[in-house]
């Protein structure tokens, strides 16, 4: 029977490359981190349609753009309140949530004062949320559709 030497650099370089390549392997992928984003829903008063879809497309989008805002979606109701509209911006992290709002970064805080003042009387409320993405449950198709039906369901602490 034959013995070999464990410091015969023949011996160590194959052994040494094995596990290398095995501690590569076994290495787990992180997570992808959950994609959230924040939901703007807005009661537009109806007579006030037109000053408000300008405000949004004159004002609003360039003042997104110039506060670095990568993406905004409006979507409108086309069936029940068809004044409703929602707003989609990606939320990267919830520390953004302590910075002063895009608009306040993109024109200052007197010329954001002066346009929400502006932008709010054209209003009849408006609400906030953040939804995170559960990719398990999501069957998104190829191409992004031009209309999307959403479902929003709010489950009681403790029930399933």
């Amino acid at each position: 029977m034959r013995c070999i030497s464990l410091t015969s650099r023949r011996a160590i370089t194959p052994l040494l490359a094995l596990v290398v390549t095995t501690l590569g392997w076994a290495q787990p992928t992180p997570p992808a981190p959950p994609q959230r984003s924040t939901f703007i829903v807005t009661q537009v008063k109806p007579e006030m349609l037109n000053e408000w879809l300008d405000i949004q497309k004159n004002e609003v989008n360039p003042a997104l753009k110039k506060a670095g805002v990568a993406r905004r979606t409006v979507y409108r109701t086309r069936f029940g309140n068809t004044y409703e509209f929602v707003s989609i911006t990606p939320l990267d992290k919830y520390a953004q949530l302590d910075q002063p709002n895009a608009i306040v970064r993109g024109l200052g805080p007197e010329a954001a004062a002066r346009l929400s003042e502006k932008s709010r009387k054209c209003v009849n409320g408006s609400r906030i949320f953040v939804s995170t993405q559960i990719a398990d449950l999501r069957d998104a198709p190829d191409s992004p559709a031009r209309v999307i039906v959403t479902t929003r369901r709010r489950v009681a602490p403790g029930k399933r």
